[in-house]
């Protein structure tokens, strides 16, 4: 259990959590250069042509999906890490209750409990 029932996590248990969200975030970041290198090496190995061209912009579209979502993904982490810091992770940032430990042992970063995350679509 991520959260005891009564409060913040204990002292211990914060810096599990934020251990594990460090690492979350290194392997978000190595996640995104991995694929920007991979995407770019196969972009220097085809001669260029109108075909070739169109794939470029493809690779670029596939780049900033990337990028995008590994930002929000970042962003979200951080805000975890300031609400550890505040001694607010664990509590919904919609209705104020607690955020189940279940879920937040699935995706830690998480700033909702399930009812909130749900209607929020």
């Amino acid at each position: 259990m991520l959260i005891p029932a009564h409060g913040s996590p204990s002292a211990g248990r914060s810096t599990a959590i934020r251990r594990h969200l460090l690492a979350e975030r290194r392997a978000i970041l190595a996640r995104v250069a991995r694929t920007e290198h991979e995407i770019r090496t196969l972009g220097a190995h085809v001669e260029s042509d109108d075909a070739d061209e169109a794939q470029e912009e493809t690779r670029t579209a596939l780049l900033l999906r990337l990028d995008d979502r590994a930002r929000r993904e970042l962003e979200a982490i951080d805000a975890a890490l300031e609400r550890l810091h505040r001694h607010t992770y664990g509590i919904c940032i919609a209705c104020g209750g607690r955020i189940g430990a279940d879920r937040l042992a699935a995706r830690a970063a998480t700033d909702r409990c399930i009812d909130c995350a749900r209607a929020a679509g």
